[in-house]
């Protein structure tokens, strides 16, 4: 399923766009955040946290290959753009014992000039993963693959840079995509008043194809 269309109409057929309190109950996600500017979905993070997301709609999925073209400009290091598979019924806390992928994160990052992998296990406060460096200020597409006992990233044509055959950490049923501009107050504020996150495109497919095994 290739979702490129939702993102440069923002036709909402297919997607959640939050209006609800923030990441951790601080600021706000509300719908006038997200909008689309010369057909690419922006969302928009303003200095006092009101900030935006979506998560797409009765698409759940358990295993299959997702690619994401994004990009994310300098901006204060208490935001984090983050895109991640979120075990379906999780609820809307911080941790979900559900499982959760964070396939894109810029984490207390204001240069955007690293990504960080983290997938949630556990009672969702476990971690595993991995940084790799990469100028998320330009278009790069991120990628995900997971099979039964096995998940692997990637960026662009690159080798992956984490993989994990441990069927422990990975979640145990479905998941949601999920894209979301998430606001930490109590992080530094470095690099900006704003932050913004750009997405062009993802696809989701339930069967892995041409990828890293």
């Amino acid at each position: 399923m290739d979702f490129a269309d939702d993102f440069r109409r923002l036709n909402l057929t297919d997607w959640d766009v939050y209006d609800s309190p923030g990441h951790d109950n601080r600021g706000a996600r509300r719908p006038s955040q997200v909008r689309v500017v010369e057909n690419v979905l922006t969302i928009t993070g303003t200095p006092e946290g009101t900030t935006g997301g979506m998560k797409l709609r009765d698409h759940s999925q358990r295993f299959g290959q997702w690619d994401i073209r994004l990009r994310a400009p300098r901006g204060p290091s208490c935001y984090h753009p983050v895109v991640l598979l979120w075990g379906t019924g999780g609820g809307s806390g911080v941790d979900n014992p559900n499982g959760e992928i964070d396939i894109v994160e810029a984490f207390q990052n204001a240069p955007r000039d690293r990504n960080e992998f983290t997938v949630h296990f556990g009672d969702g406060s476990q971690t595993v993963g991995a940084a790799t460096a990469v100028d998320m200020t330009r278009w790069h597409i991120y990628h995900v693959v997971w099979r039964d006992g096995f998940l692997t990233t990637w960026i662009d044509d690159d080798p992956p840079y984490f993989t994990t055959r441990d069927p422990s950490v990975l979640p145990k049923g479905a998941v949601d995509v999920a894209v979301q501009l998430d606001w930490f107050p109590r992080e530094p504020r470095t690099g900006g008043s704003t932050a913004t996150m750009q997405v062009d495109f993802i696809t989701q497919a339930p069967v892995p194809t041409g990828a890293p095994s």
